[in-house]
């Protein structure tokens, strides 16, 4: 995750890298954790930063990465994917291998959220910027929705595949206009908030995308991070991607955004490092840490 100037990075083997500098240099800020890799990070505004690993156990830190530790008590399932409530900070949600797990208290303790998605496989997330109590859960061939804080769940399947959700997003200033990706199946969007489901794109590169980003501009460009395809950009009303690779690896796990400059993103590879764009992907440096 980026919070500007601050970047924070997961590498395998339990390693955590913290800029200070927007990613110009990094800093272990790794004590604590497991031997295991780090799949996910989000960072809590006056909270810290949760750190997810590939066994599904969730560590956070408060003192920006000079301790962690596990902040899972009351949800003993493996984690997935984590979303923060964009007003209430220390509101989080956890999605799980048997459901989803909600947390009140800054991830000190956490509860078991029933309903439809009560023993359900979880493995995506979202959460409406503009509507905290709008979240959208990405199972097996379905999407759960709740419009009042995982107190209740509906489940949407129309259109979508039979393949599990692994990302979710939606275009800028559009919550009910969401994108699902589809693994090994493509890309899928929604124009009514999750109740209908249509293909957007079948092609190679969208049924092997590892990552989702959307563009917050009006243009709402969409990129995925790719295996061995590196990162592929879909502008607005156009059907054919194109490569975003100049200075970069081709094996791209993930993508995150500097908020404060839009035009920055930050790039995972598997091997390769991480890389930095300042042109919006037209151009890549890499900034360290490969393997």
């Amino acid at each position: 995750p980026v919070r500007p100037p601050i970047v924070w990075l997961g590498t395998g083997s339990g390693q955590v890298q913290r800029s200070i500098d927007g990613g110009q240099t990094f800093q272990f800020a790794g004590s604590n954790l497991p031997n295991d890799d780090i799949v996910k990070l989000a960072h809590v505004p006056w909270v810290g930063v949760y750190a997810l690993t590939a066994k599904g156990e969730l560590y956070l830190t408060v003192d920006d990465g000079r301790s962690w530790y596990r902040a899972q008590s009351g949800c003993d399932a493996a984690g997935s994917a984590i979303v923060i409530d964009p007003l209430r900070y220390w509101v989080a949600y956890l999605a799980t291998s048997t459901g989803i797990c909600k947390t009140e208290s800054g991830g000190q303790r956490w509860g078991v959220l029933g309903g439809a998605v009560a023993g359900a496989y979880i493995g995506s997330l979202w959460i409406d910027p503009t509507n905290a109590q709008s979240l959208r859960a990405g199972g097996i061939g379905r999407i759960f929705r709740s419009d009042d804080g995982g107190t209740s769940w509906t489940i949407v399947s129309t259109g979508l595949p039979s393949a599990p959700i692994t990302a979710l997003a939606s275009r800028p200033g559009q919550p009910h206009a969401l994108l699902a990706l589809a693994y090994g199946a493509g890309l899928y969007e929604s124009g009514d908030g999750g109740s209908t489901w249509a293909l957007r794109d079948g092609s190679d590169i969208a049924t092997g995308a590892l990552s989702l980003h959307v563009d917050a501009d009006a243009d709402g460009r969409v990129l995925l991070g790719t295996a061995h395809r590196g990162v592929q950009a879909l502008a607005a009303g156009s059907n054919t991607w194109q490569a975003r690779n100049d200075g970069m690896s081709l094996f791209v796990r993930s993508i995150a955004v500097d908020r404060a400059t839009p035009n920055r993103l930050y790039a995972g590879s598997l091997g390769g490092g991480v890389f930095r764009s300042d042109d919006a992907a037209a151009t890549w440096t890499n900034v360290g840490l490969a393997s």
